[in-house]
């Protein structure tokens, strides 16, 4: 049944070659108990390790039941040993972490045999060689013999043809060796078994035949007892393999027996996942993250702003608006969208260096702020209540002065109490005290009371005043065509100067506009008014009652959006008064201001929270058929560049850091497990094949990459709830994304189980252990 024919067997160590086996010639056959013993390095382990199939050889050929194994690659090696070869350590190779059932067990799992057919074959082996007293005993708490015992029953859970057995006594007493060798002798009825021991004298007792070996040559070669023929050809190889479900039983069990090192491994897969993907996650983020530019027709390109009108430049109605805002990531539409193109001021006294320092700031809709920007307060809600900045210039409950700051020289005299407003909540800002333009967040109320000043900034505001053009100076009295035939009616325009205010005061009636100091010498003169005192401010002043009966004053404001618009009646009041306060400035009430300032819905803004949010709802608004205008992604030539640079960049320091942590965590990681490699070769000696082997790594590697995605996810949601709102962030990933770090996870790990499964497979199995177990 296995025969050689003049097997020599040399080993190569430098420049030095030595001879372990010199033309060896033996037969074998089923049925024997065969004995080899001689000295250490007499070749007798060589000689074991050559019939097993562990080893090859240089010289001869060895059949095996008529098949030339002499050119059979590593490989076909493997499978000659699964399928036939049963081996025995010295060192027992037990999984010591295991339980002697679990050991059994897994010779037979390796087989794909099913869950019930293993239990009852593992109960019979156990009693066979004697171990029902141990059955769920670690291997780590077993004695010497109960050990080999163990060994014997996972190897016999294989119906192999032969039994080959490396010094099984060598660490067992005397009344252990001989319960051993009769367990060998009761196998041996039906199998070759062949022992390699230096116990000459308790072996002899049950082998039948003896076969002594001297520096690599057969001495003696003796049959010590008959034994029974058994035909070679009643031995049928069953081809098994382990099935996907063993598979993953046989991960999962690897993962539960050595706890420690399963939570190192836990630690550093959680690592390698959380590390990758917070770099990923900050390299997607400072993608798209708002972007510095410049706009000529904005001044205000917030990411939270989108600026929107319709291509035949009618007003949106009711039902367009309602549809807009029920868009998804809407936050809000506000229609007088000017006020975000306006700059505010105000001024605060600073002691330390004794005067007021103004600061400037652009107006955006509290809408637009996510929770976790919110350090402190909550959003504003009624028309008088603001956010600001966490740069330390104010507190919740203090006081906010404005004024737009359009026309306006920062004296410390300037008076910036246009608009007041209580701070009442701090917000996330990402300027500093000393950059020139700050933050602030108004409710929908509060942008809707800033609107006139921005709308009167960018007005173009007139009085036409219609009218005769003699004053006579004895009568004190303006002269008309009626009294004077040669007296001639005038019609003049004159456009109000900005900064001059328009102040509400709901005290005036309907259509009445108060005037203070407004009316000039230059205006009366034009009326032949007083012409000889021209040097006189007081005296040229007009009179305003006698003015204003005797002409007729019309007023128009044209606004943002239109191109012209009739002078509408209005009843002018004149005030001469020395309060600098009041001076230049127009009073009329919320109506009449309406009536002239109030914009019609031709233009809005529609508000988001960020630029992902805005870009989604940019697309959605143009199916819609809307004219779109996203100002923060409007630009120009040199700005794409800088932004495609900036973003390759960005792209290949991830990258960059994304490999170092996978190196990092590939050999932490592979520290650990090689920690196992014991555990991993003794799967490969009783017959794992290298496809089995990468398949349990694989799935030892997944169920703890899972708990640590399941851990990962827990942190994240106390993450979420503590510290930052993840949603903000995990928006940014789409599919791709997603799919791309599965990807790289699934390589890093494939990575692993290929280099751990090559540094298994390409050793000698019985000289790696040995050199693992030193």
């Amino acid at each position: 049944m296995l025969k050689l024919e003049r097997v020599s067997k040399y080993y190569f160590s430098g420049n030095n070659v030595v001879q372990a086996l010199r033309r060896i010639n033996l037969e074998f056959k089923t049925g024997e108990f065969v004995a080899i013993t001689g000295e250490s390095g007499s070749g007798k382990s060589t000689l074991l390790n050559i019939l097993s199939g562990l080893e090859t050889y240089e010289d001869g050929k060895m059949y095996f039941n008529g098949k030339d194994l002499s050119h059979y690659t590593i490989e076909e090696l493997e499978h000659y040993r699964k399928n036939y070869i049963g081996y025995v350590f010295q060192e027992f190779n037990l999984i010591n972490s295991y339980t002697v059932y679990q050991n059994i067990d897994l010779a037979l799992s390796l087989q794909g045999l099913s869950k019930e057919d293993r239990h009852k074959k593992v109960l019979n082996l156990i009693d066979q060689v004697g171990l029902n007293h141990a059955t769920n005993q670690k291997a780590s708490n077993l004695s010497g013999g109960e050990k080999q015992r163990t060994v014997i029953a996972r190897t016999l859970a294989k119906d192999y043809q032969v039994l080959v057995c490396d010094e099984p006594t060598g660490n067992l007493n005397e009344e252990a060796s001989i319960e051993i060798f009769k367990i060998f002798k009761e196998i041996s009825k039906k199998k070759l078994v062949i022992v390699v021991t230096h116990d000459v004298s308790q072996i002899l007792n049950y082998a039948t035949r003896k076969i002594h070996i001297y520096d690599g040559e057969i001495m003696e070669d003796s049959y010590l007892a008959a034994h029974k023929d058994i035909p070679d050809n009643e031995f049928v190889v069953t081809k098994t393999k382990a099935t996907l479900l063993n598979q993953m039983a046989i991960g999962f069990r690897n993962v539960l027996a050595v706890p420690k090192k399963s939570i190192l491994a836990l630690f550093a897969i959680l690592f390698l996942l959380s590390m990758m993907f917070s770099v990923y996650s900050a390299g997607i983020i400072e993608q798209n993250k708002p972007i510095e530019t410049s706009n000529p027709y904005f001044s205000n390109i917030d990411s939270s702003r989108i600026i929107l009108i319709k291509d035949d430049h009618t007003q949106f109605t009711d039902s367009e608006l309602t549809e807009i805002g029920s868009i998804e990531n809407v936050q809000g539409i506000f229609n007088n969208d000017v006020v975000f193109d306006s700059t505010f001021l105000t001024k605060k006294f600073s002691a330390a260096e004794g005067k007021y320092l103004f600061y400037y700031f652009k107006p955006l809709p509290a809408l637009s702020l996510i929770e976790s920007e919110i350090i402190e307060g909550s959003l504003p809600v009624t028309d008088s209540e603001v956010i600001v900045g966490n740069n330390g210039l104010y507190e919740i409950g203090d006081t906010i002065d404005l004024a737009n700051s359009y026309g306006l020289v920062a004296t410390q005299a300037l008076n910036t109490d246009q608009f007041t407003f209580t701070v009442v909540g701090i917000a996330n800002e990402p300027v500093e005290l000393e950059d020139d333009l700050h933050h602030l967040y108004f409710s929908n109320l509060g942008l809707a009371r800033l609107a006139p000043s921005s709308i009167y900034e960018n007005s173009e505001i007139s009085i036409n005043i219609y009218g005769t053009e003699k004053f006579d100076i004895p009568t004190d009295s303006w002269i008309t065509p009626e009294e004077d035939s040669s007296v001639d009616i005038g019609s003049r325009t004159y456009q109000i100067p900005y900064p001059t205010w328009i102040q509400i005061d709901n005290s005036l009636e309907d259509g009445e506009v108060l005037s203070v100091n407004l009316m000039y010498f230059e205006m009366c003169r034009n009326f032949s008014y007083k012409i000889e005192i021209r040097d006189d401010m007081e005296a040229g002043l007009c009179d305003a009652t006698a003015f204003i009966e005797s002409h007729d004053i019309t007023y128009r404001a044209i606004t943002v959006y239109e191109n012209d618009k009739l002078f509408q009646p209005i009843t002018l009041i004149s005030q001469i008064q020395t309060d600098s306060d009041r001076s230049n400035k127009l009073y009329m009430n919320e109506k009449t201001f309406n009536d002239f300032f109030g914009e019609e819905n031709y233009q809005i803004t529609v508000i988001v929270k960020d630029s992902f949010d805005g870009n989604k709802v940019v697309t959605e608004l143009k199916e819609l058929g809307y004219n779109v205008f996203y100002p923060s992604q409007l630009l120009s030539h040199e700005e794409a560049l800088e932004i495609v640079s900036h973003n390759l960049l960005v792209s290949l320091i991830v990258a960059a850091i994304i490999f170092v942590i996978i190196l990092v965590g590939y050999f932490i990681l592979k520290y650990i497990t090689v920690s196992k490699i014991r555990d991993y070769l003794i799967l490969r000696s009783i017959g794992s094949s290298k496809s089995n082997m990468k398949n349990i790594l694989r799935f030892e590697l997944l169920y703890l990459s899972i708990i640590s995605i399941i851990l990962m996810i827990g942190i994240a949601f106390m993450i979420d709830i503590y510290l930052i709102d993840i949603p903000d962030f995990l928006k940014y990933f789409k599919w791709h994304n997603y799919l791309l770090l599965f990807a790289l996870v699934v390589i890093v790990l494939e990575f692993i189980v290929n280099r751990l499964a090559k540094n298994i497979y390409q050793v000698n199995v019985i000289t790696a252990l040995k050199g693992v177990q030193r």
